[in-house]
Formats: structure tokens, C-alpha cells, sequence
């Protein structure tokens, strides 16, 4: 728990740094803060064993006294919670920016064009492709995997998904060419695109792509976004079920957004964005399209998520729009499934701290959910009294579930490589 404090402390102050360069009147270049913040983390990821060592070195006082602004630099990075003095502030930016990382990460960020024409591959023939299926049903799914790994349960149910009749489409920028033979063969379209945004970059993309183009927007009557974040632990089947009763519950007149699961954490209530489900009535709205045409990629995921994912949910509220939660926080706490004792593992006993798929999993999958977070059974957060999860996912796996073991196996791989 102590250590997960001084990473996000560290994390914070680093952004700050960030934040100070973008205000510098010589940071006259465009995204200045994000290109430090991106060149920041590279640097930091590029020398640990260098950063250590000056970590144990005295204060920043002492290299300030001499005129090597990179060491100076440098020594800013190691001890991210000492203060900075403001005429110290110029040095480490012209230092910052003579560095491979500031070039790099520029490079990556104002060469990508501004709108989603720009980021999407092949993007006339993805929209001929989309107005051809003339599908009343359009199941979005976006991936990132840093070895290009694509679930095999995901694969199988997006399979299941166009059986249904959804026309699915996969983006991605890190797809295997013999993953997208297979999804092709499904009947899937890809979509190759620029990585930017995460998921959200993604969800705003496409959403825009389907809005500028009457003829899929007439048709569109269930819209849905998700992304990879999870896993369909429960196999097809389960999933399908519950998407099934979404696309139920979408059939209605009123402007409807869906989530599977809904939280208050920052304190702002939002639907969580690795699955939302959007009717015809709210894709007509001019909320919906006004939101994704204000919402900027070009920043860090923390603003991401204040913006996009939680942004998203609020603008909504503001326009009256209909918010549905299938797998509510209210629900799940009157249900008395257990909740509270799982969550009294973590020592959670405020709203604003539950996110129902990390610290209360289990209840959620008691409760109907289909999908299990990958971090909760990779990289569950350090908490004092908790237990591996992967120790306890038996009662929801068959023993010939080979599928997500395998899963499982190559995840582990693409989490902890060496990217």
C-alpha cells in the first residue's frame, strides 16, 4: 500500500514538472506539456539503475550550484518530490529538449493529424464496408496488446456477436496479420489505427466516423463500445445473454446510455467506459456528437479518464440523457451478495473509493457480469489483507476452459515484457 502511495506521488510530481515546462514562456511549442510529460516517462524507463543511484545523492541544491543543466536535469527526474526553483526550471527544459525521448515523443504526437480521417487506416474503405452491412447493430471492440496478443475467449465471442447479427469491428494498432485472417474469416471487420487516446481516442474516432456518414446513422439502431480491459470469463454464451438484455433494455424512445458497471470515484458519478451501449435516440442527439467532437486526445490518461470517461457520463446527465447501469453500485450494495465483506479486504468504507471491478469482482460475477478486469487477475493493486485473485477464479472456470488459460498464460507474457 506504502509503495503503491509513493508511485502515484511520484507519478503526480512528475506531471507537475510537465505542467511547469508547458508554462515556461521559451515552451513555445504546441502540446509542450505532453511532450514532456511522454519524454519525462521515457527518460525515467530508459535509466532506472542511474536514477537509483542519484536518488541517494543529496538535494537538487547541490547539482543546481553547477552549470551541467542535463545532470541537473536528470537529478530532477531521480528526486521528483524536491522542489524545483523556478530559475531552475528553463535549464531543465533546454536539456529536456535536446534529448532523443523530446524528439520521439514530438515526432509521434504532432505528426499525427488532427481528426479521426488521419488516425484511421484504409478509412473510405472501412466506411463502404460499414454502409454495405447495413447492420441495425454495431459492436465496437477496441485492443492493445504490447506483443500483439489477441484473446482467444474475446475472439470467440466477438464470433458469436456477428452470429447474432451485430456487424463487429475490431481496432487496433497492434494486430498480428494472422489474427486479422481470423477475424476476417468471422465475418469481422479491422480497423487499423493510430494509437492514440487509448480506448477512449478509439471510442471518439469511430463514434465520429459513424456520425459523419448519414447513411450508417439511419440504420444504427444499438451502438456499443467496449474495449479489452476484460475478459469474458464466463465463456460466449454468458456474455451474449447479458448483451441481449442491453440491447433490450436500448429499445426505447428515450436518449439511453448504458454501462456495464457505474461508479463515484473522483467524485463524479460515471459509467465505467470498457463497455457502453448508446440507442438510435442518443446517436441522434446532438449531445452525443458535440461531446466527441470537444473531447482532446492530446493529453495524459489521467485527463483521459476526467474528460472522456467521466466527462462523457456528466455531459450527459447535464442534456437529461437516460443513464442505465446494468450491473449498478446501488444495486449490487441491496442485493446482499456480500459486497461488503469483500470490499472490508481492502479496507474500502467510502462510496467515492469502490470500483466494483477491482475490489469487489467476485460479486460482481455473482451478480451476472460476464467479464472479469485483466488488471484485477495480472496486476491487482497492492492492498494489505488481499489475496492473489488468480488463486481464486476456480468456481468460475471449467476444467476445459482452455481458452482463458491460455489467455492467461500469454497475457502474463505481454503484462511483464520487456517493452
Amino acid at each position: 500500500m506504502r509503495k503503491t502511495k509513493g508511485n502515484i506521488t511520484r507519478g503526480l510530481c512528475l506531471r507537475r514538472l510537465a505542467v511547469q515546462i508547458n508554462s515556461l514562456p521559451s515552451s513555445q511549442v504546441h502540446q509542450a506539456q505532453l511532450i514532456a510529460f511522454k519524454a519525462i516517462k521515457s527518460l525515467i524507463k530508459s535509466r532506472p539503475t542511474f536514477l537509483s543511484v542519484l536518488h541517494l545523492l543529496p538535494s537538487l541544491n547541490l547539482f543546481s550550484s553547477f552549470s551541467n543543466h542535463k545532470l541537473f536535469m536528470w537529478s530532477a527526474l531521480a528526486k521528483p518530490l524536491d522542489p524545483i526553483k523556478a530559475n531552475d526550471l528553463e535549464g531543465i527544459f533546454l536539456s529536456l529538449k535536446k534529448t532523443e525521448a523530446w524528439d520521439f515523443a514530438m515526432n509521434q504526437i504532432v505528426s499525427y493529424r488532427w481528426n479521426h480521417v488521419g488516425r484511421l487506416k484504409e478509412y473510405r474503405s472501412l466506411i463502404d464496408k460499414i454502409c454495405d452491412r447495413n447492420c441495425e447493430q454495431i459492436f465496437f471492440f477496441h485492443h492493445y496488446d504490447a506483443l500483439n496478443y489477441f484473446p482467444k475467449t474475446w475472439l470467440l465471442t466477438l464470433e458469436e456477436i456477428a452470429n447474432q447479427g451485430w456487424l463487429v469491428v475490431v481496432s487496433s494498432s497492434t494486430l498480428s496479420s494472422d489474427t486479422e485472417n481470423k477475424l476476417e474469416a468471422r465475418n469481422i471487420l479491422v480497423s487499423r489505427r493510430v494509437n492514440l487516446g487509448m480506448c477512449l481516442g478509439a471510442y471518439r474516432d469511430f463514434s465520429l466516423l459513424v456520425l459523419e456518414k448519414e447513411e450508417i446513422l439511419k440504420n444504427c439502431k444499438r451502438f456499443v463500445l467496449a474495449n479489452d480491459s476484460t475478459l469474458p470469463i464466463k465463456g460466449p454464451s454468458e456474455f451474449l445473454k447479458c448483451l441481449n438484455d442491453i440491447a433490450f433494455r436500448l429499445d426505447t424512445q428515450k436518449p439511453t446510455l448504458i454501462g456495464m458497471t457505474d461508479s463515484v470515484e473522483r467524485s463524479l458519478y460515471h459509467l465505467q467506459s470498457y463497455f457502453l451501449a448508446v440507442n438510435a435516440s442518443l446517436l441522434q442527439e446532438k449531445v452525443w456528437k458535440e461531446f466527441w467532437n470537444s473531447f482532446s486526445l492530446f493529453t495524459d490518461k489521467d485527463d483521459l479518464i476526467n474528460q472522456g470517461e467521466i466527462g462523457l457520463t456528466q455531459a450527459m446527465i447535464k442534456y437529461n440523457i437516460q443513464i442505465i447501469s446494468q450491473y449498478s453500485l446501488i444495486d449490487i450494495f441491496l442485493q446482499n451478495l456480500g459486497v461488503g465483506t469483500e470490499l472490508e479486504t481492502f479496507n474500502i468504507s467510502r462510496l467515492i473509493e469502490v470500483n466494483l471491478t477491482l475490489f469487489a469482482w467476485e460479486t460482481l460475477l455473482k451478480a451476472g457480469s460476464p467479464l472479469i478486469k485483466k488488471q484485477v487477475l495480472l496486476k491487482f493493486p497492492e492492498r494489505a489483507g488481499s489475496v492473489i485473485p488468480l488463486s481464486q477464479i476456480f468456481p468460475w472456470v471449467s476444467d476445459n476452459d482452455n481458452n482463458l488459460k491460455n489467455d492467461l498464460k500469454a497475457l502474463l507474457c505481454s503484462r511483464f515484457s520487456a517493452k
